[in-house]
């Protein structure tokens, strides 16, 4: 069942009952959690943008097979250069049903229109420069609208070892209106399909690997076409390990997208406007004691050139403690520190950033 319910999760990532740590696949714990997180990057003279995000988390159990959770943040965006956005995220509500004796995980996911949307052009300027994805920012959007995504997910043990798994999911995405002036936008339907496999390479240590592909359709502005988001894959895969109480985590990723469609007047253009990117984590915790534990990361990623985009890079380290102050209310923290180039933003000069961040989990 552990080997069952640690591949199920890789596959259900999307969802927030992904983060759960019992040993069953729907949790009999209920928790809530509350966070905090203040994010920075700069070039000297140049260029500072950073956000705090304030992220919210309930997970509420209904049975032993089914559960909820729901999901709601709020973020401050300040810039030297940039006008401020603040303002709460869309919501997002989950559904879980397990079905036990068919080995399916059937999950339900909306998305409430409670961000803000309609931003002012000096607002809409500052949300672009927070979707770049080398800032890799908590909160990149605000709102976009209400959303539907239904999802199955079946795992089969093949051993005591080796499991495998599969998933599907569809996203339908509602329209709306990103910047005052504007007509109505609406973005395109999802499919995801995924394919995975788990393997427990010991009683203490496991590798998965799993492979994602999303295909996306048509979006659409006032009833007219825009363009076409060219499909995405991301290859994935992770090694855990204990060593007494200490836990040691490897994490790889590849995702690309092929070029997407613009609809221009007499014409089609086609463009990759997304690189290619890898990314890999190796992340340490060191109990020292019942109570107490340490975390130590190490990460980095690369984005890859393309005809349009020029290539960029970035690494970190972070550290963090963690605090069990009873059974029921875990805190935790962590400190990192980046630095790369994106020549895409700047030619020549270095990008530095940070992150620290901390928060609460109380069970029930």
């Amino acid at each position: 069942m552990k080997s069952f319910r640690f591949f199920s999760l890789i596959l259900c990532a999307s969802a927030a009952l992904a983060a759960d740590e019992s040993p069953d696949v729907i949790s009999s714990q209920g928790r809530v959690r509350i966070g905090g997180v203040y994010q920075s990057w700069s070039v000297t003279d140049t260029l500072r943008l950073s956000e705090s995000s304030f992220p919210v988390e309930i997970y509420y159990p209904l049975n032993r097979n089914a559960a909820m959770t729901v999901s709601l943040g709020a973020a401050s965006v300040t810039s030297g250069q940039f006008s401020s956005l603040s303002g709460i995220s869309d919501a997002q509500v989950s559904a879980n049903y397990y079905m036990e004796d068919r080995n399916l995980l059937l999950n339900l996911g909306i998305g409430l229109p409670t961000g803000k949307r309609e931003l002012k052009a000096e607002e809409f300027a500052t949300s672009i420069g927070l979707s770049s994805s080398f800032f890799n920012y908590r909160v990149p959007v605000f709102g976009q609208g209400f959303s539907i995504s239904p999802g199955i997910t079946w795992a089969k043990p093949l051993n005591d070892q080796t499991v495998l798994g599969l998933g599907a999911s569809y996203q339908h995405k509602g329209g709306y209106v990103p910047m005052e002036g504007m007509k109505t936008y609406k973005q395109g339907a999802e499919l995801l399909l995924t394919g995975g496999i788990d393997y427990q390479t010991s009683d203490v240590s496991a590798v998965s690997l799993d492979l994602t592909v999303t295909v996306y359709g048509k979006d659409v502005y006032d009833d007219a076409d825009m363009m076409k988001s060219g499909a995405k894959v991301m290859a994935a895969g992770q090694y855990k390990q204990y060593m007494g109480y200490d836990l040691l985590w490897l994490f790889g990723r590849f995702r690309s997208r092929s070029k997407s469609v613009i609809y221009m007047p007499g014409t089609d253009a086609e463009f990759k406007m997304q690189r290619d990117e890898f990314e890999t984590m190796v992340r340490y915790r060191r109990r020292l004691n019942p109570q107490t534990a340490l975390n130590y990361s190490v990460e980095a990623r690369y984005f890859f050139k393309t005809d349009e985009i020029t290539q960029g890079y970035q690494a970190g380290v972070g550290f963090g403690p963690e605090r069990q102050v009873s059974p029921e209310m875990k805190l935790k923290g962590e400190l990192k520190v980046f630095r790369g180039r994106d020549y895409s933003l700047h030619d020549t000069k270095w990008l530095t950033g940070f992150e620290i961040g901390g928060g609460l989990e109380y069970t029930f």
